[in-house]
């Protein structure tokens, strides 16, 4: 297909931040995802996305406030939306910062401790909201 210089497969990484270090965005282009854990590792290091809106995703992501969400199998929609990051570099920094701020807040550790416990104590009726 000609995309030996421009396509590098890797195989397996123990490790992806350095990979994902060195990428402008990211691309899922799923047809079918549970919970969508490349792509929630992607937002937590900043990186604008672009991604099938399929399965958890819109659990994780919302369209345009932290990444671009185009329908499954429509390739076209997928470049354009990687394109317009392409283009627009202020989009691209915006998505990304309100990606990494979307993981932080809502899927730390921390984050799910704290519902979690919330959780509990409001099954059991105790803590601030019982």
């Amino acid at each position: 297909m000609g995309l030996a210089d421009r396509v590098l497969f890797t195989g397996a990484i123990d490790d992806v931040r350095p990979v994902l270090r060195s990428c402008d965005a990211f691309v899922m282009s799923s047809y079918s995802e549970g919970m969508p854990c490349a792509l929630m590792e992607a937002m937590a290091m900043g990186k604008a996305a672009v991604s099938t809106n399929v399965g958890g995703v819109s659990e994780v992501a919302e369209h345009e406030k932290h990444a671009l969400l185009v329908p499954a199998r429509s390739p076209e929609a997928l470049a354009d939306a990687l394109a317009r990051l392409m283009d627009e570099p202020a989009l691209r920094i915006e998505l990304g910062a309100a990606a990494a701020e979307r993981i932080r807040s809502d899927f730390s550790h921390d984050s799910m401790i704290d519902r979690h416990v919330d959780l509990y104590e409001s099954l059991l009726g105790i803590g601030g909201d019982a």
